[in-house]
């Protein structure tokens, strides 16, 4: 499904802004990254004008497609990371549970309406499969959108100093070997008014921080805590459902979050967009599960950030969390809810 914004012209200043990311885009294509840093994440920017970092990745498929990924901040990047490359058991959409500012080389079909008016307007249609040049901005859960003035800013210095980069590697440096377990960064030193590249060693992988569920004793909470544990216990998960809704002019996938019991059978369920309140949405399901079935002794799951709000909520309401690989009775659950869909 594509993004049906409707489309409007350029101003004289949205249209410089866009000339300018196709300007970079163009001149960083000829040095032919994707031949020799494929996936590879060597490249790293301190954006000091807007206190952040950004990171690169040079994206390539058998398609005839390729681009570049710009992550603003160490976080999204780090999340975009953990999606992409872990084994997607969930069978989520993936390319679009990140949070990137991403230039792509593709196909005429690939492209929105807007993105297409954009190209149009700009004259920058492409000749054949692969050289059609658009810009999107990707917000975990949403279907991509066209970048706007200010996202265009942020574009646009990003791909200036990754060309800098380019240059300062391919016409400086001469060589794209790196050294072992580095990467090449660049910054900004305002004493002395000058930009730097140079090779740093490789950072250690970052744990990816999870938001933490603070939970407060209320009485409602020590009822809980006081009522008898039932003799049953509740795998619970969420993961993005494999198609999109629109809603107040947004395109989304939908999060259901699941709660099944030892048999198989759906107690609980609840579908919510990408910006809801995840901690209001569990809360209000596990309210829901008690209320309904009784306290359960036990509650399963596998999902970091889901582990985040049960672990806190069972330890007040005296009900035992356990953090597991994978929950196969969810997963059966699910497959079998979606074909019923």
């Amino acid at each position: 499904m594509k993004n049906t914004e409707k489309p409007t012209g350029l101003t004289a200043a949205q249209r410089e802004k866009w000339e300018m990311v196709y300007h970079f885009a163009r001149l960083i294509s000829k040095y032919e990254p994707w031949q020799f840093f494929r996936e590879t994440d060597h490249f790293v920017y301190a954006d000091w004008k807007h206190e952040t970092t950004v990171h690169y990745r040079f994206l390539a498929d058998c398609m005839q497609r390729c681009g570049i990924a710009c992550y603003f901040g160490d976080r999204n990047y780090d999340c975009a990371t953990e999606y992409l490359f872990s084994n997607n058991r969930k069978m989520e959409p993936v390319e679009h549970l990140q949070n990137a500012l991403i230039g792509l080389w593709g196909n005429r079909k690939d492209l929105s309406k807007k993105s297409y008016e954009v190209v149009k307007q700009l004259e920058e249609r492409g000749h054949g499969d692969g050289s059609w040049l658009y810009f999107e901005k990707y917000t975990e859960g949403f279907l991509p959108t066209v970048p706007n003035d200010e996202e265009l800013d942020l574009l646009g210095d990003a791909l200036g100093n990754l060309y800098m980069m380019m240059h300062a590697l391919f016409d400086r440096v001469g060589s794209t070997v790196f050294p072992p377990n580095a990467y090449f960064f660049r910054w900004y030193d305002p004493k002395t008014e000058q930009y730097y590249n140079a090779f740093s060693p490789a950072e250690k992988a970052r744990k990816v921080p999870h938001y933490q569920l603070k939970i407060t004793p209320t009485p409602h909470t020590v009822l809980i805590s006081r009522m008898p544990k039932g003799s049953f216990s509740v795998s619970m998960d969420w993961s993005y459902l494999p198609f999109t809704i629109r809603e107040n002019g947004r395109d989304f996938y939908p999060i259901l979050l699941l709660a099944v019991s030892q048999d198989g059978i759906i107690l609980e369920q609840q579908a919510f967009a990408p910006d809801d309140p995840k901690d209001q949405v569990f809360v209000h399901v596990i309210d829901d599960l008690i209320k309904h079935h009784g306290k359960p002794r036990q509650i399963r799951v596998s999902d970091p950030d889901l582990w985040c709000f049960v672990e806190p909520l069972c330890r007040v309401v005296n009900i035992k969390a356990t953090k597991e690989d994978r929950l196969p009775v969810v997963d059966r659950a699910r497959k079998v809810l979606l074909e019923q869909l």
